[in-house]
């Protein structure tokens, strides 16, 4: 399907910028500020986007403080789409046409081999964003698919807009390098986890890594993602490994 076309996840925790929502932005002024900024035709878009605008700038301050005119051109770029439980966003094979930030929900990247069977390879939740930086970038198929594992809302901009953002303001090929940057540290930590045995050091780790997985995601996930069976992670939860 297509949000524009549906979203592939890196491994990513993004930077939390202190006091985000304290350094000047305030929603009645930039709504004022915006309208005389952006094209006419483009502020119907104000009003379906500005209660997510937060999360947007929040996400973006913990690289870079966006100034007025750059808001004005992401407001003029971003959508909003919602997506029911266990709804397959993007399919293993598509072209990733969209980049996306979750306002609500939660994510399950995951590929499927030759076999028929699903590995899990990243959750992605709130305030973290959602693309295939190879098939985006690219436009390539993904090797991966993403399903909601709960009621799931995004912002989300094309590729289009995306890279015409980019080219009217250059300084953001340093944040984009940034969260490349940071994608790759934590795959190469979910290498480093699948690799640690025995199998209750192995959850242990993940426990204490991403205590959040074992509130939000179902077990048949969370043993998928640090390659043990379902069986060996019950066992392991009860004592018994």
């Amino acid at each position: 399907m297509d949000i524009c076309e549906g979203l592939v996840t890196p491994c990513f925790t993004p930077v939390t910028a202190p006091g985000c929502r304290l350094y000047g932005y305030n929603k009645a002024r930039y709504i004022c500020d915006i309208k005389a900024l952006i094209q006419p035709a483009d502020t119907t878009n104000i009003h379906l986007n500005m209660d997510n605008l937060d999360s947007v700038i929040c996400f973006l301050s913990g690289y870079v403080k966006p100034g007025e005119e750059e808001t004005a051109a992401i407001m003029g770029r971003v959508h909003f789409s919602s997506f029911a439980k266990n709804e397959i966003v993007q399919k293993q094979g598509e072209i990733s046409r969209s980049v996306a930030l979750i306002v609500k929900g939660a994510v399950r990247s995951y590929y499927t081999d030759d076999k028929g069977n699903e590995h899990t390879v990243n959750f992605i939740f709130e305030n973290q964003p959602l693309v295939a930086f190879d098939s985006f970038a690219n436009q390539t198929p993904s090797g991966t698919a993403a399903m909601t594992l709960e009621p799931t809302e995004v912002i989300w901009t094309s590729h289009a807009e995306f890279f015409g953002f980019m080219e009217a303001f250059p300084k953001y090929e340093a944040v984009v390098r940034g969260i490349i940057g940071q994608n790759l540290i934590l795959e190469g930590g979910h290498s480093k986890l699948l690799r640690i045995n025995p199998a209750r050091d192995r959850y242990e780790a993940l426990c204490k890594a991403r205590p959040e997985l074992i509130t939000r995601v179902p077990l048949k996930y969370i043993a998928s993602y640090i390659g043990m069976t379902l069986e060996t992670l019950s066992r392991v939860r009860a004592g018994k490994l």
